[in-house]
């Protein structure tokens, strides 16, 4: 006789199938502790992005053609800042061409400058890269993109570098570098309170209530007095 009649079998494989996806979704498959990264400091301080991302990619054999990490200028002749920019951060095993052109296409449509990302091992004619591949590049990664989309805005373009500056911070937060994620977040402060733009905080705000928990600490109390003057 078997263990499960015919008319249980199937509601048995569904609760099978069911306990195996709540297992998945209930924690991380690979646990990872984010690792501080100066990566962020390094885009912020080059002259040349394109050449800089050009030297990082000539690091990687076997990229295929049009997936490299590049920079989608408005105008290509005058690689110009402009005062909107956009960061574009594929999925797991994706590449930048899978939904081209839409960020061509809304790049173009808002005049701003691209930062088309490839994350580590992506976007290769081989999968060897991913045998040795980490989660702490992926997340450099988006610290390279959102550092690189910053320096493609002027000085002048206060809240939407306000919004990225926020967004990095946060991504540092994430890595364990408090003192960084506070850095860049009263940077964002400084400049939305000289441009008299308060109502441009809400993203900094969102940040200062990720980091209650180290409201004693001085990174923290320093931003507190930098936010002060937004209020």
């Amino acid at each position: 006789m078997p263990l499960i009649s015919r008319t249980w079998r199937l509601p048995a494989i569904m609760l099978a199938v069911c306990l195996v996806a709540l297992a998945v979704l209930s924690g991380p498959l690979f646990p990872f502790t984010p690792r501080p990264s100066d990566i962020a400091d390094a885009v912020a301080k080059v002259p040349d992005v394109d050449l800089y991302l050009s030297r990082r990619e000539a690091q990687h054999a076997e990229i295929k053609p049009g997936q490299a990490k590049t920079i989608l200028w408005n105008d290509p002749a005058a690689r110009s800042k402009t005062p909107l920019a956009l960061v574009y951060i594929h999925g797991f095993s994706a590449s930048r061409k899978d939904v081209a052109p839409v960020v061509e296409t809304l790049a173009g449509t808002l005049g701003a400058n691209a930062f088309l990302t490839r994350l580590a091992a992506h976007g290769r004619t081989t999968p060897a890269e991913f045998a040795a591949v980490s989660a702490q590049d992926w997340l450099d990664d988006a610290r390279e993109a959102l550092a690189g989309a910053v320096n493609e805005m002027p000085r002048t373009a206060v809240k939407q570098r306000a919004v990225l500056l926020a967004d990095l911070a946060t991504v540092e937060l994430q890595g364990g570098d408090l003192d960084r994620a506070c850095a860049l977040a009263g940077d964002a402060a400084d400049q939305l309170h000289q441009a008299g733009y308060a109502t441009g905080a809400g993203r900094l705000h969102e940040f200062r209530a990720a980091v209650d928990n180290w409201s004693t600490s001085a990174p923290v109390r320093a931003l507190d007095e930098q936010l002060a003057v937004l209020r």
